[in-house]
């Protein structure tokens, strides 16, 4: 993912500087359970919408982040990098047929034509799922944008 962005801008927004603060390592039980809560929850139910909230709250009580929270939110931006992957291959699987099955549907060849109805309908939900998928990919690849930019803002 990070090889898109110029080498300026990946050194910029995604160092690997590690906090050395005392203060980052804190956990009390309070702090756990109010993590788990307001963002934890919404990261592991897949609510990626609501972590802004969840953070912003937890950030207003603790004003930072420690090493185990920022974990929680690397974990989900790893999961959602895992997730894309799974699609891209069931995209590739899609658009093969989305290709494919055209070429069936001219054929003459007497082997072929009886099942075009079987390739019309593959063909219909090829497409289908390939817009569905392609929407999900765009949907995950700005949570892990988000995600990214809330954990390196709080790095």
């Amino acid at each position: 993912m990070h090889h898109a962005l110029i080498p300026e801008l990946r050194a910029l927004a995604f160092h690997d500087r590690v906090p050395t603060s005392p203060a980052v390592q804190v956990n009390t039980p309070q702090r756990t359970g109010r993590f788990r809560i307001y963002v934890q929850g919404a990261l592991e139910q897949g609510f990626y919408h609501n972590i802004e909230d969840g953070i912003s709250q937890h950030l207003e009580t603790y004003r930072f982040l420690n090493t185990l929270e920022l974990e929680a939110i690397s974990d989900t931006i790893n999961t959602l990098e895992d997730e894309i992957h799974d699609i891209g291959v069931t995209l590739s699987e899609s658009q093969d047929a989305i290709a494919y099955v055209p070429m069936l549907l001219r054929s003459r060849d007497p082997e072929v034509v009886p099942h075009h109805q079987l390739y019309k309908r593959q063909l219909k939900i090829s497409r289908k799922k390939y817009k569905r998928f392609m929407r999900t990919l765009d949907r995950y690849h700005k949570e892990i944008a988000n995600l990214r930019a809330i954990h390196s803002q709080e790095r």
